[in-house]
């Protein structure tokens, strides 16, 4: 290899040390970069990162999407998505929900979020347990959809409702359940093809129902009676 004069020289190395061109991130990304600086350090001599970023004690905070969470570990594959463990988020806002899970996963492209493994998500004094929530968002903080499957049981007081889906429109308080849907309160039981619930009027409709009441104590024959 043939000697630079020394101003050659020294014109290829600054070239060769210059920073990049600073690039903008994705819209809803600046959070998640963040987090990534917080968990991960300053090493010491640039690296090659992991195809995926393990990540232990998360806080993961998106204004933004109307999504805050909390989780003992997660896993970045990208800059949309991701994976945690042992999740709490709160989801949404006005109304939103807060919710704890086994899991959750997220597709921010896709304005998403699912929630697997022992699903308790609670609405003002609803709860909802199911073993997998998908929450869709309409726009920015909005909240728009969440679909429960899987040995799903909403409870409110001594009501409770369960069937195998509830589709739950969060801004009306509409929830769907199908799949043998049935409520249960004391011993009374309404059993139907659909049966849908207005979580903010504490009101029910009911599609193909049957409604099952015991006999009245006050109507079996008094003790001793001929």
């Amino acid at each position: 290899m043939p000697d630079l004069p020394r101003d050659a020289m020294h014109a290829h190395l600054r070239a060769m040390l210059a920073p990049a061109t600073p690039r903008r991130l994705p819209a809803g990304m600046s959070s998640l970069l963040v987090l990534l600086l917080a968990c991960a350090g300053s090493p010491a001599a640039p690296r090659e990162l992991p195809s995926q970023l393990q990540i232990q004690g998360v806080q993961l905070q998106l204004p933004e999407r109307g999504l805050s969470l909390a989780a003992q570990q997660a896993s970045l594959a990208d800059q949309q998505l991701g994976r945690a463990e042992q999740v709490q988020a709160q989801v949404g806002s006005q109304p939103g929900l807060n919710i704890e899970s086994s899991s959750a996963s997220w597709d921010l492209r896709g304005q998403r979020v699912v929630f697997e493994g022992e699903v308790r998500a609670v609405r003002g004094s609803f709860t909802l347990e199911c073993e997998r929530l998908e929450v869709e968002f309409s726009a920015p903080e909005q909240l728009q959809r969440a679909v429960a499957t899987g040995g799903v049981r909403v409870r409110h007081g001594e009501r409770i409702a369960t069937g195998e889906r509830a589709d739950l429109h969060v801004p009306s308080g509409r929830l769907v359940l199908s799949g043998d849907p049935q409520i249960v309160e004391g011993r009374r039981r309404l059993q139907g093809e659909q049966i849908v619930l207005l979580l903010d009027d504490e009101r029910l409709e009911c599609l193909g129902c049957k409604l099952e009441i015991p006999a009245a104590e006050s109507n079996a024959a008094p003790a001793g009676a001929p």
